[in-house]
């Protein structure tokens, strides 16, 4: 089974260019600073063939850890004697590893899926339900709608991953949901304030300049053109 026996062009990164590593890390910050044990190559490879909406097998292989299992032979990973990849490898599949499901999820946000607005909408009321009920304020209808949001989460997560019935692991779920959280924030200036208030300052994700970037005091310039 080779890499070259399927077509990747249409993936938003294509495993078999040149420029492959270079592409994917310019284009999303997480890539780049990934760290682990498992090769970059493999590892990016692996995300792409498994995750993108172009992907030949995500489109032909509706089993989802047959898919994931294909995937990671494709991206150079051999399977030894007794059936079973490597343990890093293993994990990675199972979803257990929790950068690499980090940068799943970093990946997957890059196609603007409607199904992931939707999550964060639904996780909203998920939130907002919970710190009524914990206030006590609730109804008889509360607990139909608490059930209708949570199916709501789980059928969307699975869209979201292409696993089809299967639902994820959790910690692969608690990388999407972490990151729809932020996603979610940002959408709220009232948590954003709060946020800032409680840490100090904002997250690094939420200056896309970079941490160490500070804007330029303002200049007044006169409609003949003088600054002061």
């Amino acid at each position: 089974m080779k890499q070259s026996e399927y077509d990747f062009n249409r993936c938003l990164f294509s495993p078999s260019s040149h420029g492959f590593l270079s592409g994917i890390q310019d284009a999303i910050p997480e890539f780049k600073k990934y760290d682990g044990k498992l090769p970059k190559k493999k590892v990016f490879t692996w995300i792409v063939v498994t995750y993108d909406l172009n992907s030949p097998l995500r489109k032909t292989i509706t089993n989802y850890y047959d898919r994931k299992k294909m995937s990671a032979e494709l991206a150079g990973w051999e399977v030894k004697k007794n059936g079973e990849f490597e343990e890093d490898v293993t994990n990675m599949l199972l979803g257990t590893n929790e950068d690499i499901n980090a940068l799943v999820v970093a990946y997957l946000i890059q196609f603007s899926m409607p199904e992931y607005i939707q999550l964060i909408a639904y996780l909203t009321m998920s939130y907002a339900l919970t710190k009524d009920i914990m206030m006590n304020m609730y109804d008889h209808n509360t607990a139909k709608t608490f059930d209708f949001i949570t199916d709501k989460i789980r059928i969307l997560t699975n869209i979201i991953f292409g696993s089809g019935q299967t639902d994820e692991v959790m910690t692969a779920r608690k990388a999407l949901y972490q990151m729809a959280e932020k996603e979610r924030i940002k959408l709220n200036p009232e948590s954003i304030v709060k946020l800032k208030m409680d840490a100090g300052e904002l997250p690094e994700d939420f200056n896309p300049h970079g941490k160490d970037y500070k804007p330029e005091k303002l200049k007044y310039i006169s409609d003949e053109g003088e600054s002061k």
